[in-house]
């Protein structure tokens, strides 16, 4: 969720009626705030001509052992004669959140500012919408004590150009939302000094961010991944471009490191009974300076994914599981290259390591339940009931491996049993191999050894092409090719 339609959702509440005013919002957020086990107060109220003037405004929520406090000076209601209500706020909201859930205490203090912040609350189509706008938002974390010790550290976070639209039905119960934002850029920024360990800055930007996410306030009741609240979230976020810069300074030397990407996505698919995400950025550009080392040291990489997604709720049926990885064409610069194989050896071409795994799996206890650190499950939390390898690709020096496979699994021992195959080739690896023996790295000796156990595994499909065909089989045994592995 958005960081204005996180706001909205502190504000938000109540059934919707044809003309809002600034009494009926400043109810519907009390409201709100009760349902959720939660407080907002105002140390006065003053209702003069349709506005509405809050001073000293509080939130205050207790989850387990982590209280969270907000305090501004001033929120305005201001009624627009045509049913909505601007709400104006103070130039600074603090926040603060002290955490003793982990045998130590922690009180960290912030503060939100804005530049420019409009805001209009409105009935449309039976539901609450909220419509923001800002030149600028910036939250920055003040102070971090752990047990009486500040921590040495900044952290800080930027945006501008903002324009959001959060609506909610308070009608229903799930409390089903819709947001929307696009910001023209973000900049976190983090920051640490210690007289001993030495200096470290850090600089992150984003350009062109969209997003647009659905669900729910009100997805279950219990243990939930995002909190007591109960919220169910899908939708994505993405982005034209980013950048990251950091330094640090230490006695042993610097280090200097920058990355820049093509554009990204940013996929979530999150309830209470299960988890997914998915990550796609093109084109990353790397260039690092380390201490002591004269040269530049760069890298690129066409393409980086990474999803997963997983059942989080017990369940009798097996539910769908998924793991992706991907490194799309990585490039190292000569420098890196040289530093292994100056000769030029091994042929230099893009790199690329992937797979697309996919299966079910059966949660025997719930995931989200972590009050009872799983005591009540004999064994694992959960269990594999089947895979498929959609995809593997392994490419380096000339050499391609690549595979495709699929089994289910017995879960009544110990240690699941698979039945089912794999297919795997292999193209260019006695090459690959041949050159790692002249670079020195592989004895040749080992090199033949290869070559020739390579026919227990493999059987020849061309030139330095290798195919394999792994079978297990119900009993336990496991063939290659046919042929039982002893």
């Amino acid at each position: 969720m958005s960081l204005m339609a996180s706001t909205a959702f502190i504000m938000s509440a109540g059934a919707a009626v044809a003309d809002l005013t600034a009494p009926d919002l400043w109810a519907e957020w009390q409201e709100m705030q009760e349902a959720l086990g939660t407080t907002i107060t105002a140390q006065s109220e003053s209702y003069v001509g349709g506005v509405l003037t809050l001073t000293n405004v509080a939130t205050q929520a207790i989850i387990d052992e982590v209280e969270s406090t907000g305090r501004i000076a001033q929120i305005t209601l201001r009624e627009q004669g045509d049913g909505s209500v601007r709400i104006e706020l103070a130039p600074v909201y603090a926040l603060g959140i002290t955490d003793t859930s982990f045998g130590e205490s922690s009180v960290t203090t912030m503060e939100l500012r804005h530049t420019g912040l409009d805001i209009v609350a409105r009935d449309k189509d039976g539901a609450r919408t909220y419509d923001y706008g800002a030149q600028q938002l910036s939250l920055d974390v003040g102070d971090v004590v752990v047990d009486g010790e500040t921590m040495p550290f900044q952290v800080s976070v930027t945006v501008n150009d903002l324009a959001s639209r959060y609506v909610i039905d308070m009608g229903s119960e799930a409390r089903p939302f819709q947001s929307q934002d696009t910001i023209g850029a973000m900049q976190i920024r983090f920051s640490m000094s210690d007289p001993t360990e030495g200096t470290f800055n850090m600089q992150s930007d984003f350009t062109n961010l969209k997003s647009a996410f659905s669900g729910t306030l009100n997805a279950a009741d219990g243990a939930l991944p995002l909190g007591p609240l109960g919220v169910a979230l899908k939708g994505e976020l993405t982005h034209g471009g980013s950048s990251v810069q950091f330094a640090a300074e230490a006695t042993d030397g610097d280090i200097q490191m920058e990355a820049r990407t093509g554009a990204g996505t940013l996929a979530m698919d999150i309830d209470p009974t299960k988890f997914g995400i998915f990550s796609d950025t093109t084109q990353t550009e790397m260039r690092g300076l380390i201490g002591g080392f004269p040269l530049p040291i760069e890298a690129s990489v066409g393409r980086s994914t990474f999803g997963i997604a997983m059942p989080l709720a017990r369940t009798d049926d097996p539910a769908p599981v998924n793991l992706t990885l991907g490194l799309r064409d990585v490039v190292l610069s000569d420098v890196i290259w040289g530093l292994f194989d100056p000769q030029g050896i091994i042929p230099r071409d893009p790199a690329t390591i992937a797979l697309d795994l996919e299966g079910t799996a059966t949660v025997l206890s719930d995931l989200t339940d972590v009050t009872n650190d799983f005591k009540a499950v004999q064994g694992p939390p959960a269990q594999i009931n089947s895979l498929r390898l959609n995809d593997l690709e392994v490419s380096l020096g000339g050499a391609q491996l690549s595979g495709t496979g699929a089994a289910t699994f017995d879960n009544s021992s110990a240690i699941p049993a698979p039945v089912g195959r794999i297919n795997l080739s292999l193209s260019g690896g006695f090459g690959l191999l041949d050159q790692l023996a002249t670079l020195g790295v592989v004895p040749p000796e080992q090199v033949g050894m290869v070559r020739m156990m390579s026919g227990m595994f493999a059987t020849p499909t061309g030139p330095d092409e290798l195919a394999s065909e792994i079978e297990f089989l119900e009993d336990g045994s496991i063939l290659v090719n046919g042929f039982p592995l002893q």
